[in-house]
């Protein structure tokens, strides 16, 4: 995966990013934080829709 530049108009692609290569690399413990991130942050939709069972 290539790296994106840190600017805060990345934060989300960052974001998704890694949540696919936890994905991928099923690590529930970070798919777990990115989600509880989420929601916290009021994405409890977002977090919802991809969120694979």
């Amino acid at each position: 995966m290539q790296a994106l530049p840190e600017q805060p108009e990345n934060c989300f692609a960052k974001i998704m990013a890694n949540y696919y290569e936890a994905m991928f690399n099923n690590d529930q413990l970070k798919i777990n934080s990115i989600l509880t991130f989420m929601e916290k942050n009021n994405l409890k939709k977002l977090a919802k829709r991809i969120t694979i069972d």
